[in-house]
């Protein structure tokens, strides 16, 4: 037997006062022609289901359109149907049956805890508007209440499914008479014994506590009425799965739970609520610690009431909510009551406007903005939620790329990509992602990423990755240069590498210059900022890396041509052992003070260098740069070049070839694939300006210029 539509538009019309029946009757005929032939597995006719659905949604309290929406959720609408829809039904519609024929799609089993929240999270930023949302809890909501037709193994999938997704949604969206009916019913299927077995013993207590609620509710009755107040009360048992979960958490049996009934107030206003809760507290004694006030600070989800327990007749136990019969409502219906609100309010006068306003704010269940639309769930839009091709779901930002979902599943699969399907085909690795789309991977153990790979994603942990993965193979091939480089300047003085690496002489000569491995000690030299000479020096023990400063003299032309040292004077005497601190590297002209080395003479360190502190104060002496020191004045070139291995050794050899010492070396990452490089030095004028034009002659090179001052990094 067909039902009849009449029912679910009489409801609509106690909501609203004028309403168009136009798209309810329409949608309800285009329902049971689609449906006509089918059957539910009960055998009853499958359009029962829609006009379930549209009754649930009425009864929630949104409007015509959504209703009609609601009759047609099931319809299996493809390309064609929904282009009628749109043609004769308002457009908004066929979007909702569009959605909810995407959320229909989704199956969930065995989800962890995160993996529900992001289900959720997809769930609401597929619907986009949150009436999508209401309709499909209906939707599961007649599912459960009709569960009974379905095999044992289809009935765990959908009550694990609610209770994973729509149970939370319908908490956070106040639907709590539904939240409720839902927990209870997931129980009768999930923990079908301990559901059977908790009914028998609550139905037991309510039967024997019947007289003691009847007393209860008289004497409550009594007692405001007293006082004035025009209240309805009611007592109840608490909702199965909440006594339960009570007993689960406490590990309690029935038995040890003492506060089963409650007991629900309803007045007229707010200022009441506060009155019947003296009179409660009057008339029973209160239980320490019970009492909360959700009116004046309302449950994320919009709900108020006043809760507390008191020890009623016979020093029972009992719970007591009060609250209004607008509030009730709302905690019922949820975010459906609010709209409701709404629209009732347009014929409600100016003064009751900030009434409204304070309770829109309460309204603001899923942290949407105001100006966003009571119903959108635009803020669900910053994230986008993808497929593996084992159906994991993978959230990721907007604007997310097929190669970014690489990098996001594992970082080796990222770096072995090299192609990338999405909804079974191949695309490319720019290809921004959609949520919904099913992305596959495929990769080749010989794969290499590049840095143009950087122009393909969007997020930071592909982003990093790439840079990483390039930065180490420069490394390494800067590692194996440097130790090519030492390499053959150690078989020049017919010395073996690997002999000198297999006993340790070169990981003393890496300490003796401050170097903490042989490693980092072939980095050095791959980079320019070690010279494989004096790996040697420290290899072989001779002294000649330490500069002795030549004995003060009259200034002369020839005088300086034959001096290649650094003049330098301590405490007021020249010609004098000195080396250079390796922690601090002080470049000519820097400021600088000695320290007293015991049998290596005196190291000069920057003025400034942070060592110092933990330095004798006593052995620290006084320097300075004498006049001839300026000969070679210091410089800073600032090196523009393209951002690949290699081109840090052709700059240092560069320097090499005439004869400069490279004294600090900085980098830093430009956008399109480039790198500045800083180098310190110091040499003449002339010989800088020959540098500068060596530099530019080397292909990837874009630019060379000094810089001084600020533009320096430190």
């Amino acid at each position: 037997m067909i039902p009849e539509i009449n029912d679910v538009i009489e409801i609509l019309k106690s909501n609203f006062s004028a309403i168009d029946p136009l798209p309810v009757l329409k949608a309800w005929e285009m329902a049971v022609e689609r449906h006509r032939k089918e059957t539910r597995v009960s055998g009853e006719p499958y359009i029962v289901h829609p006009w379930s659905v549209a009754r649930i949604t009425a009864e929630m309290g949104l409007d015509e359109e959504s209703i009609a929406a609601a009759i047609l959720h099931d319809s299996h609408a493809d390309a064609p149907f929904l282009v009628r829809l749109e043609r004769e039904l308002p457009g908004f519609i066929a979007e909702v049956v569009k959605r909810l024929g995407i959320i229909r799609t989704i199956i969930t089993s065995h989800l962890n805890e995160k993996e529900k929240d992001d289900y959720r999270k997809y769930l609401l930023a597929v619907a986009g508007d949150l009436r999508v949302i209401l309709i499909r809890i209906a939707d599961r909501l007649d599912n459960m209440r009709t569960l009974d037709s379905l095999p044992g193994e289809k009935q765990i999938q959908v009550a694990s499914e609610v209770r994973s997704l729509y149970i939370p949604l319908a908490n956070r969206m106040g639907l709590n008479a539904i939240k409720s009916e839902l927990e209870n019913l997931c129980f009768y299927y999930l923990e079908h014994e301990d559901f059977l077995s908790l009914d028998a013993g609550v139905k037991e207590i309510e039967s024997s506590a019947k007289d003691y609620v009847e007393e209860v509710v008289a004497l409550l009755e009594t007692k405001l009425a007293e006082e004035g107040l025009n209240a309805k009360v009611y007592g109840r048992p608490k909702h199965l799965y909440s006594i339960y979960l009570k007993m689960v958490q406490k590990k309690k049996t029935l038995d040890d739970i003492n506060d089963i009934l409650a007991f629900r107030i309803q007045v007229d206003s707010e200022s009441q609520c506060y009155t019947a809760l003296g009179v409660i507290h009057a008339a029973f004694k209160p239980v320490a610690g019970t009492f909360k006030d959700y009116i004046a600070v309302p449950k994320p989800n919009g709900y108020q009431s006043l809760h507390t327990a008191v020890l009623g007749p016979r020093d029972k136990r009992m719970e007591i909510q009060v609250r209004t019969v607008e509030m009730h409502e709302i905690a019922e219906r949820g975010v459906a009551a609010h709209w409701l609100y709404k629209e009732r309010f347009r014929k409600v006068e100016r003064a009751n406007e900030m009434k409204f306003n304070e309770l829109r704010k309460t309204a603001d269940i899923l942290k949407l903005k105001v100006d966003e639309g009571f119903w959108s769930l635009s803020s669900f839009q910053q994230e986008v939620f993808v497929f593996t091709p084992e159906n994991k779901l993978v959230v990721m930002r907007n604007g997310a790329t097929a190669l970014d979902f690489a990098f996001n599943v594992h970082t080796q699969l990222g770096l072995k990509c090299t192609g990338t399907r999405v909804n079974g085909l191949l695309v490319p690795f720019k290809t921004v992602l959609k949520s919904g789309d099913r992305v596959e991977v495929m990769t080749n153990a010989n794969q290499k990423p590049s840095s143009d790979w950087l122009k393909f994603v969007a997020t930071s942990k592909a982003i990093n990755k790439i840079k990483h993965f390039i930065r180490l193979q420069e490394r390494i091939e800067t590692r194996q240069r440097g130790r090519e480089i030492l390499e053959k300047e150690l078989r020049r003085h017919k010395l073996s590498l690997p002999k000198l690496l297999k006993d340790g002489t070169l990981q003393k000569a890496a300490s003796e210059l401050r170097i903490s491995n042989p490693e980092e000690l072939f980095s050095a030299i791959g980079e320019g900022k070690l010279e494989p000479e004096k790996v040697f020096t420290a290899i072989t023990g001779d002294e000649s890396e330490v500069i002795e400063a030549p004995k003060t003299e009259p200034k002369t032309q020839d005088r300086k041509k034959k001096n290649r040292g650094i003049p330098i004077e301590v405490d007021g005497i020249s010609n004098l052992l000195v080396r250079f601190a390796g922690c601090c590297s002080p470049l000519t002209g820097d400021p600088i003070v000695g320290y007293v080395t015991r049998g290596r003479g005196i190291t000069i360190h920057h003025a400034h260098c942070s060592k110092i502190k933990e330095l004798e104060p006593e052995r620290i002496v006084t320097a300075r740069w004498l006049a001839g020191a300026l000969e070679g004045e210091p410089h800073v070139l600032k090196v523009v070049a393209d951002d690949k291995p290699g081109l840090l050794v052709k700059l240092s050899e560069t320097f090499a070839k005439q004869n400069i010492n490279i004294r600090r070396i900085f980098t830093e990452d430009l956008k399109s694939a480039k790198a500045a490089v800083f180098f310190h030095f110091s040499t003449s004028r002339d010989n800088a300006d020959l540098l500068i034009r060596n530099l530019r002659k080397i292909k990837g090179i874009h630019s060379v210029s000094r810089v001084s001052g600020k533009s320096i990094p430190k």
